[in-house]
């Protein structure tokens, strides 16, 4: 396995000027969009929308709120559509309650 010497640096949003509210929303919204990228079995709908997944989730830090909103929209838009929506639902509602 390869090791990439020149790591892109995450840039990461500047969360000062957030409200506790806003902090905690985007936080809640990059969780969110990493647990669908880890759990859900179809990852051909994701690296579709946004190419490699590592490093989509470490670009999730430079995004701000109304950006992985949307992200969140366009996953769970193409999570209804996939055939393993339901097996998923099952799966992150199942380790949620755990």
């Amino acid at each position: 396995m390869k090791t990439n010497d020149k790591a892109k640096p995450v840039l990461m949003y500047k969360t000062s000027d957030l409200s506790d509210t806003d902090k905690r929303k985007r936080v809640e919204h990059i969780v969110k969009i990493r647990n669908y990228i880890d759990c859900f079995a179809d990852y051909d709908i994701i690296s579709e929308l946004y190419g490699d997944q590592s490093l989509f989730k470490q670009s999730l830090y430079g995004k701000d709120n109304q950006q992985l909103r949307l992200i969140n929209e366009e996953i769970q838009i193409g999570l209804d559509q996939s055939k393993d929506y339901e097996n998923f639902m099952q799966l992150f509602s199942t380790t949620l309650k755990t």
